[in-house]
């Protein structure tokens, strides 16, 4: 049952360009950056805020973000990973978001296991929940009773992997996953927490891999495959639209050029030998 919602705003030090979307709209629509050093800080971090996968914006967002998050691994040294999960999530679909979700993440990684202190999963939204407690504490129960409850019925072993991983950290009140409440949450402390426990890990795999969700790879799949009749429409026809097909092959290198994954490489396979015969 959801409780009163109660929306909390920045009122002072609010970081400019990051908008904080309410109820189910979210306003992030593409990467934004924090560098601590032009306002004068030394640090050698600097914060990126990414929209969140399986969320409001659609797919096409989604496959985006991953071209984008593929982007800025590949400029830094080092990397670490703080995932934001809606509470309501883990209900939904009998936690198939959530799933989805954590299988990308888990892509992130050349060796999640190996690399899992790099990581850092906040769960948030609960006091949007009645009967959850009002305390960080009652809360982290909730949710690794939660956890358990998808670990249950997941037989995908990756994604089991990264579940075992959360309840291990929420039971053992390990730093790697807790609760966000924006009234109980010490944020300097958070903080400090990531600076001091997660591990930087090198970039160079995510810039090499571009991940999607399930839904997106699929709903990318069929748009690939849209196209692809109408560039054989084209090319087959006694007067072909040559602006159009080049329009066609354009969308396709842009495609293959960022998005380095089976179905692509297919597609893009397919198209060469269309041009080849043509």
């Amino acid at each position: 049952e959801v409780a009163k919602k109660v929306v909390f705003e920045a009122a002072q030090d609010a970081l400019p360009g990051f908008e904080i979307g309410h109820a189910k709209n979210s306003r992030t629509t593409h990467l934004n950056c924090y560098d601590p050093t032009k306002e004068g800080k030394k640090s050698p971090v600097v914060y990126v805020d990414c929209p969140g996968f399986e969320d409001t914006n659609g797919h096409e967002a989604d496959v985006a973000t991953s071209v984008m998050l593929s982007k800025v691994a590949a400029q830094c040294r080092t990397l670490r990973f703080v995932i934001l999960i809606s509470y309501v999530s883990l209900l939904e679909d009998r936690g198939g978001a959530m799933r989805s979700v954590l299988k990308l993440i888990r892509s992130f990684s050349r060796n999640f296991v190996e690399e899992k202190e790099s990581f850092m999963f906040l769960f948030t939204h609960t006091n949007e929940i009645q009967g959850i407690p009002d305390s960080v504490e009652g809360a982290v129960v909730s949710v690794r009773d939660e956890i358990v409850r998808i670990i249950d019925g997941t037989t995908d072993q990756e994604t089991l992997g990264v579940l075992k991983i959360i309840e291990k950290s929420l039971r053992k009140r390990y730093p790697f996953a807790n609760v966000f409440l924006p009234l109980r949450t010490d944020a300097r402390k958070l903080l400090e927490m990531i600076h001091k426990y997660l591990t930087p890990v090198q970039g160079s795999h995510l810039a090499n891999n571009c991940g999607l969700t399930q839904s997106s790879r699929l709903t990318l799949s069929g748009e690939l495959q849209h196209l692809l009749q109408l560039l054989r429409f084209e090319l087959h026809s006694e007067k072909p639209e040559m602006e159009r097909v080049l329009k066609l092959l354009k969308s396709f290198h842009c495609i293959e050029r960022y998005i380095v994954i089976e179905d692509v490489v297919n597609i893009a396979e397919e198209v060469r030998n269309q041009i080849s015969i043509f």
